[in-house]
């Protein structure tokens, strides 16, 4: 027996004893989440912060993959409604939105922390639409903002926001962000972002909120929309960055 068979076998092996005994999902329900969802292996990758080689290599039980990143890919077919049951078992939940609510004077900071964890290593961008800096400023979120900022900076991530037309606010670095105006009529206080397989709504407020929904095909709808509406929007005239000039004043 050759050593290549050897090794297929104790990877298949390897395979049967995690999810029977483990609790993970099997590469043929991998591949079935994928199906139900309608995803590529390179679209599940992004979504997982994998690359696509990792994903192909599992579903094809060419390597022995660590527990951890199997419990990530789990985690993110869960997320989209994905649920799985003994060894090949796959199926759509019944429900699949799933719905959270951030209250109070530390929703915006858990918001901002929401995204960039979802989105840091995927390469996606964060859509904001209807961004008063100047009022996050007002509502006392400062220090948390920079923080935010920071974080991009330190992850590499690149969003796109929206504010009103004639606003010349800016908090954001340039190397993070691009802004641009959208026409008065389309601005209101309240806000939406598109980020991952996420819709954040931000209300501030005698009571800041902010309503998360979590499904991939509600989260293309609006970053469809914001996307068409940006195509249309104009650039934001250069404008002094806030981020630069607080964080000359922190030295």
């Amino acid at each position: 027996m050759s050593i290549k068979i050897i090794k297929n076998i104790i990877i298949v092996v390897f395979f049967t004893f995690l999810c029977e005994n483990g609790g993970m999902i099997s590469p043929e329900q991998i591949r079935g989440a994928r199906g139900l969802l309608g995803w590529t292996q390179l679209e599940l990758a992004k979504q997982s912060g994998l690359s696509k080689t990792v994903v192909n290599n599992i579903e094809r039980m060419l390597v022995k993959p660590h527990s951890r990143t199997l419990e990530t890919i789990t985690r993110t077919l869960e997320e989209q409604g994905v649920e799985f049951f003994g060894q090949y078992g796959v199926d759509l939940k019944k429900d699949l939105f799933k719905v959270s609510v951030y209250e109070g004077p530390d929703s915006f900071p858990r918001y901002l922390r929401d995204v960039v964890d979802t989105v840091r290593g995927t390469g996606l961008e964060p859509l904001h639409f209807n961004v008063d800096d100047a009022l996050v400023i007002r509502q006392g979120y400062q220090s948390d903002y920079h923080r935010y900022f920071e974080d991009l900076r330190r992850y590499d991530i690149r969003e796109k926001v929206m504010v009103r037309e004639g606003d010349t606010t800016r908090y954001a670095p340039h190397d993070t962000s691009s802004y641009r105006w959208i026409p008065k009529a389309l601005f209101s206080q309240n806000g939406y972002s598109v980020y991952g397989n996420t819709y954040s709504i931000f209300m501030f407020g005698i009571v800041n909120r902010v309503i998360n929904i979590r499904n991939s095909l509600v989260a293309d709808i609006f970053r469809k929309q914001f996307n068409a509406t940006w195509a249309q929007a104009r650039p934001q005239p250069k404008t002094p960055s806030l981020f630069e000039k607080y964080a000359e004043t922190s030295l």
